[in-house]
């Protein structure tokens, strides 16, 4: 794994993860979204949800999206939580706590 934060990306074994939005509520809570891109080019890019509430750790929605306005919905919106699958995308999730 190398993660380039100037870049707000992370080169993974099997794809590319990069930090496509971040947003920060009043409330604390901020929310996320990832582009991952797939070097299998039979596979499309996706979009995955995060959020994370103040003293809590980042949580990976439920759902992939083809389309970024959709995922950045999703985000503010979503309440099924799943698991965050790959240490790529906690890596990329410590890069937007640093936004």
């Amino acid at each position: 794994m190398i993660t380039l934060p100037a870049c707000r990306t992370v080169l993974g074994e099997y794809a590319a993860y990069q930090l496509a939005h971040i947003s920060h509520r009043v409330t604390g809570c901020a929310e996320a979204v990832a582009l991952v891109t797939p070097y299998d080019h039979a596979h499309r890019p996706t979009y995955l949800s995060f959020r994370h509430d103040p003293g809590q750790p980042w949580q990976a929605l439920a759902g992939e999206r083809a389309v970024l306005d959709d995922a950045i919905h999703a985000a503010g919106w979503e309440t099924r939580v799943v698991g965050m699958g790959a240490p790529e995308l906690a890596a990329l999730l410590e890069m937007a706590e640093a936004v």
